[in-house]
């Protein structure tokens, strides 16, 4: 198990957004991943948001039934 930010065999891949805030704070680093890849939030809880690296809110959030919720 790689330390938050982290992934890859050895632990070396740095997560997409950066080991200090991983996935922008709005996805999970996948374990494993040899390229950093993250898993993006997408609920009305933590919102919806895409990206390589979960920082742009997704235009499907905007919609009217969650505006002005999370992101």
């Amino acid at each position: 198990t790689c330390q938050s930010g982290y992934s890859g065999i050895g632990c070396e891949v740095t997560c997409k957004g950066g080991a200090a805030k991983p996935c922008s704070g709005h996805g999970t680093c996948l374990p494993g991943a040899f390229n950093g890849q993250c898993a993006c939030f997408e609920g009305s809880t933590l919102g919806f948001w895409g990206g390589e690296d979960c920082s742009r809110c997704l235009d499907t959030f905007a919609n009217a039934t969650y505006k002005g919720s999370r992101c």
